[in-house]
């Protein structure tokens, strides 16, 4: 999954068989559950924005594209590892970084 190439040709596409569109639309359509159980594991709860609660959010891990595009081409095509821990709320528009259990514990209790 290298995301300069699949960019360059448009991206990830869905691709499934005329007789299974219908089903696949109607997967397609369904709300995004707050929790799923997972087969072993228990149940999971979706993460959700801070600001609006929605569950319909993404998460941009890997590398991050503004610094890196630059220094590929800057670099002679040698990308450069610059890593996000990004999300964003597509109900809202709001951007967040993944505070880690261990960077919340260095920094003490949460002001409000």
């Amino acid at each position: 999954m290298q995301w300069f190439i699949s960019s360059g040709i448009g991206g990830i596409r869905l691709r499934v068989k005329k007789k299974d569109v219908e089903d696949a639309l109607t997967v397609l359509g369904e709300p995004i559950p707050e929790t799923f159980d997972v087969q072993g594991v228990g149940s999971f709860e979706q993460p959700k924005c801070p600001r609006c609660g929605s569950v319909d959010i993404t998460h941009q891990a890997g590398v991050d594209k503004r610094f890196a595009l630059p220094a590929l081409w800057a670099l002679g095509g040698v990308p450069l590892p610059v890593s996000r821990n990004d999300w964003k709320c597509e109900s809202c528009g709001a951007e967040w970084q993944e505070v880690s259990d261990e960077q919340k514990d260095a920094s003490g209790p949460a002001e409000h």
